[in-house]
């Protein structure tokens, strides 16, 4: 390889190492898809392990939650939609040691043929606490 390919391809991988998320930004990142994989795949405990045992939670329609509202919540939307399909975007992730705030959009659809039914769009505000190399979720507000 020529010198001036190596340099090249050297100064690209820099590039790209520098544009690299860090390991908690990447970790939760993670959890966010690992939860959203969860709904699709109607998969409750999977879900609900991402889910702090403190989790305190509130919408505009079902009120104040806890984690086990949350359990509830989630059991009464997978028995009436069998098939939900959930689309996400991180709007805002900021990080601060062992914390961590997003604003997560979403939108959920379910259906049985080849376009949804019914759907709904939600925006998250979500606090996450870190233990150990994993993220939970403490805090939420949602509205829809």
């Amino acid at each position: 390889m020529p010198l001036r390919q190596f340099l090249s391809l050297l100064f690209t991988l820099l590039i790209l190492h520098g544009c690299a998320r860090t390991p908690p930004e990447q970790a939760l990142r993670e959890t966010v898809t690992a939860m959203q994989r969860a709904v699709e795949k109607r998969d409750a405990s999977g879900f609900m392990k991402h889910v702090s045992p403190s989790f305190k939670g509130q919408s505009g329609e079902s009120g104040d939650i806890d984690r086990d509202g949350v359990r509830r919540l989630l059991a009464g939307v997978l028995l009436a939609h069998p098939n939900v399909k959930v689309a996400l975007t991180i709007v805002s992730l900021k990080i601060e040691g062992d914390h961590a705030d997003s604003v997560i959009e979403a939108v959920a659809a379910s259906g049985v043929g080849a376009l949804p039914d019914h759907a709904r769009r939600f925006t998250f505000t979500l606090r996450w606490a870190r233990s150990g190399s994993d993220w939970l979720l403490t805090r939420a507000q949602w509205e829809s």
